[in-house]
């Protein structure tokens, strides 16, 4: 069933948390690892957070873990929205390419952090934005998206702890932002990302340096 993954108690639906913190939690459930994140899935209830399915409650209904995930993924793909910043802040509408989108459950409703495992839609948010980005874990119910050509990584997680400060803990989703590339699919760690990108540039100039010495070398 299609819809916001919340109006049936045989929808699934899935969630991101921080791994750190919750590995007990985790043992035993149906999730996958995404950077230092789990999309965890859920069945849907209607009163509090859904509970993880465990494996065994999976194999009781005659599935696999692999074959819920990706069943929910499907199902759930509809569930998310990208909005401009500007307007998700109810600060009018955005005129031309939009500089940051917000990336939620449509309707605004919760756990729409979880929209960042559907490559269609992170894609469609390099599109929209012109670039690769960085994804701002707001919380656990959204995350703001931006290009990763107008931020510094340091400053950006300087901001993110001191927001987190305002979020209830269980909302949290991590203390750190994260990069994503529209080329490869991957989603990492901001840092470990910067410091991929300044390794290759160190390289690019160390290769370059090592051409011109060896032209020197020939003309002599």
């Amino acid at each position: 069933k299609k819809g916001n993954g919340m109006d049936t108690d045989n929808t699934y639906l899935k969630i991101a948390l921080p791994i750190h913190g919750h590995e007990e939690k985790l043992k035993g459930k149906v999730y996958r690892a995404y950077a230092d994140l789990a999309i965890a899935y859920c069945h849907t209830t209607s009163n509090g957070r859904p509970p993880i399915l465990t494996v065994n409650e999976v194999v009781k209904e005659g599935k696999t873990a692999d074959s819920v995930m990706a069943q929910c993924d499907a199902a759930t793909h509809d569930d998310f929205s990208l909005v401009p910043l500007i307007e998700a802040a109810g600060l009018g509408k955005e005129n031309g390419r939009p500089e940051e989108l917000v990336l939620r459950r449509a309707n605004e409703g919760p756990y729409g952090a979880a929209g960042i495992s559907d490559r269609a839609w992170m894609d469609k948010a390099c599109d929209l934005l012109g670039s690769d980005v960085m994804v701002i874990p707001s919380s656990i119910h959204e995350v703001i998206i931006m290009p990763d050509t107008l931020v510094s990584v340091q400053d950006i997680n300087t901001i993110i702890k001191a927001v987190n400060k305002e979020v209830e803990p269980e909302d949290r989703l991590s203390d750190h932002c994260y990069h994503y590339s529209k080329d490869t699919g991957e989603f990492e760690d901001g840092l470990a990302w910067q410091f991929k990108k300044a390794m290759q540039t160190r390289n690019y100039q160390s290769n370059d340096m090592l051409s011109d010495s060896r032209s020197v070398y020939l003309a002599v």
